[in-house]
């Protein structure tokens, strides 16, 4: 029985000998593979950067939000504030009597123009109380001084406003004014926000009072954007989210399951974002199948055209003692071969792409687990496909084969 080094041996000086052919169907097989590889690495990194970035939310925080928003990922929409399911004061005041939450704090947020100098923007002021807001969120101030509790027409900014990415021609720093509202009411910069996570980065906060006077007559007296509340060390996470679930909704005289607000946690938001990949995964991944399908019957046909073409060479393999399973194994080992050179190149093509889009702000991540199976998948594809054609070179008889060719 021959080789392993023999059977290689054949195997390379019959795919050279096919070259063009052979540089054909692995460029099925590189296109395939490098949209899987790019594809899985972005999503991959995506999840991760995701992930990365929930760590200023914290993993024992939460947020009680107005309208149900845990079918949003699925929905065919964004998610529009409802009319009704609004939140209030007296909300607040449920959230903190439950045992297990600390922390607990009121935001506003108003839209409304901003001037600053010679600009005009849309931009959104987070009003909170800080103390709480400080101990929940892990963000820091690289310049100047977060909010105090008597502050009133101070605001603290993200990095964002700091460095012209908002505005164009401007640049805000510690101590510069700027104008919120129709009534152009005055603010202060008292401190800039670091860029760890790009949540803070283009954050705007001001004093829960300020915002609420801004605000006006928009909303309900006593209306809040949002509750926010962490819980203690010693309680069960999800039991304390679920009582605080059980009293919003009893109080509001809805069920949990049609309930008009949302809790949002670490949890959820990573949830939803997986909906919304996966589908996108799932709906590009079926071109990609389609994709692989074709290098796949590239390697089939390139096998069959190589049976005919070698018909009387395999027949001179058989008359001197080459055996049905020396034939199988030559047949495979080519086509093994075309895989494994199609999902290498594929691989480094996926790399670069994945390189590329990073140079874009996007993560993507290409795990040592994710490149075996890109290598892995793209060698059996080759066996898996040119399996029939060494079957049937296989099969062939010595004395017809040397005849037919």
């Amino acid at each position: 029985m021959a080789s392993w080094g023999d059977l290689l041996n054949y195997a390379f000086i019959s795919l050279r000998h096919r070259s063009l052919r052979s540089y054909l169907t692995v460029l099925g097989i590189v296109i395939g593979v490098a949209a899987v590889v790019s594809l899985i690495s972005i999503s991959d990194g995506l999840m991760a950067s995701v992930a990365e970035q929930l760590e200023a939310f914290g993993p024992r925080n939460a947020v009680v939000t107005p309208g149900d928003i845990s079918g949003m990922a699925m929905s065919g929409g964004g998610y529009a504030p409802p009319s009704q399911g609004k939140l209030f004061e007296k909300d607040l005041e449920r959230v903190r009597s439950i045992p297990g939450t600390i922390y607990v704090s009121r935001t506003l947020s108003v839209r409304m123009p901003l001037e600053f100098k010679d600009e005009t923007i849309t931009a959104t002021a987070n009003g909170i109380e800080p103390e709480p807001f400080l101990k929940m969120m892990k963000i820091s101030v690289s310049e100047g001084r977060f909010l105090d509790e008597n502050d009133h027409g101070t605001a603290v900014i993200g990095r964002n406003y700091a460095d012209k990415s908002i505005f164009k021609r401007n640049a805000m720093s510690v101590g510069s004014v700027f104008y919120l509202g129709e009534n152009k009411k005055k603010f202060r910069v008292v401190g800039i926000l670091d860029s760890s996570s790009s949540v803070s980065k283009s954050m705007l906060v001001i004093p829960f009072d300020d915002a609420k006077e801004l605000a006006g007559d928009t909303i309900m007296e006593n209306e809040l954007s949002s509750i926010r509340f962490a819980v203690a060390e010693g309680y069960n996470f999800d039991a304390t989210i679920d009582d605080v679930t059980w009293t919003l909704a009893s109080s509001r005289s809805v069920k949990t399951d049609k309930k008009d607000f949302s809790i949002v946690t670490s949890a959820f938001i990573l949830q939803q974002v997986g909906q919304i990949i996966g589908v996108l995964t799932a709906f590009l991944g079926f071109i990609i199948a389609v994709s692989v399908v074709v290098g796949g019957v590239g390697v089939a046909n390139t096998m069959y055209m190589a049976v005919v073409e070698k018909t009387k060479e395999i027949g001179t393999l058989r008359a001197i003692g080459a055996s049905s399973h020396v034939i199988l194994m030559l047949i495979v080992l080519e086509s093994a071969i075309l895989g494994l050179a199609g999902g290498a190149i594929g691989l480094f093509i996926g790399w670069l792409i994945s390189l590329i889009v990073s140079f874009f702000g996007f993560k993507a991540v290409i795990s040592v687990w994710l490149a075996f199976s890109a290598l892995l998948f793209s060698v059996l594809l080759g066996v898996v496909f040119g399996f029939l054609p060494a079957r049937k070179a296989a099969k062939l008889s010595p004395v017809v084969a040397m005849g037919q060719g």
